[in-house]
């Protein structure tokens, strides 16, 4: 879907449980760590993993470009 769509810079989803950052055919894909337990993202691992919670952050520029960083809450 999104390939219909050459304006489309970046795609940005959360509740990933793990932090994501991809390119696919020039679109930046960020998935944003969960505030709680993550997830591994091993093929066929379907399990938790001992890291801290997280969040992303973003500024989206005028020339389309995207700044986006994530941030881990240690204790």
């Amino acid at each position: 879907m999104i390939d219909r769509h050459a304006h489309v810079r970046g795609l940005a989803w959360g509740h990933a449980h793990a932090a994501v950052d991809a390119l696919r055919r020039g679109v930046r894909l960020m998935g944003t760590p969960s505030t709680a337990a993550q997830f591994d993202l091993e093929p066929g691992a379907l399990a938790y993993i001992e890291d801290c919670p997280g969040y992303r952050t973003m500024t989206l520029e005028s020339d389309g470009s995207i700044n986006t960083e994530v941030r881990w809450v240690r204790a």
